[in-house]
Parts: C-alpha cells; structure tokens; sequence
C-alpha cells in the first residue's frame, strides 16, 4: 500500500493552503451571518473594540465589494492597519473612505493623527485643518492638531488647541486625549504638578493612553519613586510591550532607583535598538547614559 506522503509529495503544502482557504471562507461565512442581524460597520466596530485588528483586514479582504459603498467600513480597515502600524495600507484606506464621504471630518483628522506618527506634522495640521473647516465643533481635530504641534515642539501652539477643546462639549474618551496631550505639553515645560495631575486625569477617564503612563512615570522617577514609577511603566508596556521609552524608563529604575544593573542593562539595550529603529534623534545622548552604567 502506497504511503499518502509518497502518493502526494506537496501534501503538506496542500494542507496549508487547504487551511488558509478554510479560514478565509469561514471568516466570511461568519461576517454574512453576522452582517444579516447587524449593520455592517456596527459589526466592524466592535472588532476594532475588540482589537481583533487582524479579523478586520481578513473580512476586507475576504469580500472587498461589501465595501465599495461603505466609507465607514473602509475607515474602519484603516484604523486596524493604523494599530497594526501598516502606514501605507492605512493611508491607502483612509484615502479610499474620503473618496466615498469627502465632508467627514472623522477621516481627515484621522489621516492627520497617521501623519503625526509617520512624522509629517505639516500634512498632520493640513488634515486637521480640513476637519475643523467642515466640522469646528469636532474636538478630535483639534486634539490630533496638538499633537502635531508637540510632535514639533510647539508647546504654546499645542496648548492653543487643547484650551479650545476644554471649552466644548467632548465626551469623556476625547477629554481623556486632551488631558493626556496637556499633560506631554506640561511634562515638557518642566511643570511636573500640572503634568502629574492631567496625566492622571487621562488614566482615570481612559486606561489605555499610553503616553498617559510615561508622562506619569518619568515625573515619579524625577521624585525618586521608583516602585510607584514601575507600575505605570509596566501599565504602559502591557499596551505596547515594545515602546523604547517605557523600556529605557524600566532599565533606568531597575540601575538607578534598585541597583539591579544587569537587568537593567538589558531593558536599556532593548530601548536603544528601538530607538535606533526608528531614527529618533535622542538615540545618542541614551547611548552615552548607557555606556556610564552598563560597560
């Protein structure tokens, strides 16, 4: 009798691409099933809630005309490509949910918090200005328009928006953004009580900003309040377990604060290659704080 591995040689290749066809079809079975009890973009929304940022794109690609006349389906691909930090794709989505709705402003001050994170700031405010022009009541435009101004160090500028945005009506998740950002803004300014209490602010309305957490923890490490400042890195480590600065924070409490060097050394190792991976200009005073404690 003829073994199935000498009959089928590619078997197991075979099998592979059988799975991935299943999973495809069943993705789809599930979202026609779902879709006729649910609107779309409700279903959608709550995968993004979710973070099943992978289930989005697979059900997009799956049947990719259920989407033609959906912009909020479309910006709901981007955002899960946004998170899973796929720029292009996202963009690319973004682009293609403007082209359906070109009066939303969501999509726009959306597109300019991406371009914030790519590091365009200039095309960041553009987008956030286009918002704010067809909706100057939206608060997030002004908020991801403050971001821009920290990301260029335009503290005034940023405080500027974020002043506005507290004279709105926002909801809770939006002021938790603003008060983060203030915080960033304070932080930088040297003005670590103001900092302190509108990051905690941010954590108490919403427990998943992450820059919340290292504004936080930097001012307990100024104090010298190592343990307090390694519960909000590790809050923040378990939103992004690879963020060079909360991972620089944790090696330099771990050397400082508990003299537990080689440990330390390693998360500071960790830190430095993120940021060498992503150009960031404070890689090489790091580097000489690393060397002083870690030869």
């Amino acid at each position: 009798m003829i073994s199935s591995d000498l009959k089928y040689p590619n078997s197991q290749k075979k099998l592979l691409l059988d799975i991935s066809m299943l999973r495809s079809i069943m993705f789809l079975l599930f979202y026609l099933m779902v879709s006729a009890c649910t609107d779309q973009s409700t279903y959608i929304e709550n995968l993004f809630e979710a973070r099943h940022y992978e289930e989005i794109i697979d059900l997009y690609n799956a049947a990719p005309e259920e989407y033609e006349d959906s912009p909020k389906g479309l910006a709901f691909v981007a955002k899960a490509y946004f998170r899973l930090r796929d720029y292009d794709n996202a963009v690319k989505f973004y682009d293609k949910a403007i082209d359906l709705d070109p009066y939303e402003p969501m999509y726009y001050s959306d597109k300019g918090l991406l371009y914030h994170k790519i590091g365009d700031f200039n095309k960041a405010i553009m987008l956030c200005d286009r918002a704010i022009e067809l909706n100057s009541n939206y608060p997030p435009a002004y908020i991801n328009k403050s971001a821009a101004y920290i990301g260029m160090k335009k503290w005034d500028w940023a405080l500027e928006e974020l002043f506005h945005v507290m004279k709105m009506e926002v909801s809770d998740e939006d002021k938790a953004y603003a008060y983060a950002n203030l915080s960033t803004v304070y932080c930088n300014a040297g003005d670590y009580e103001k900092a302190f209490s509108n990051a905690s602010k941010a954590i108490e309305l919403n427990e998943e900003i992450l820059w919340a957490y290292k504004n936080r923890a930097f001012i307990y490490m100024v104090g010298n309040e190592g343990a307090k400042a390694m519960i909000d890195i590790d809050s923040g480590l378990e939103l992004e377990h690879n963020d060079p600065d909360l991972l620089m924070y944790k090696g330099i409490v771990l050397i400082r604060l508990h003299n537990e060097v080689e440990i330390g050394c390693i998360y500071f190792r960790d830190a430095l290659e993120g940021l060498k991976k992503r150009g960031d200009d404070r890689l090489e005073g790091q580097i000489s704080i690393f060397e002083r404690y870690c030869k």
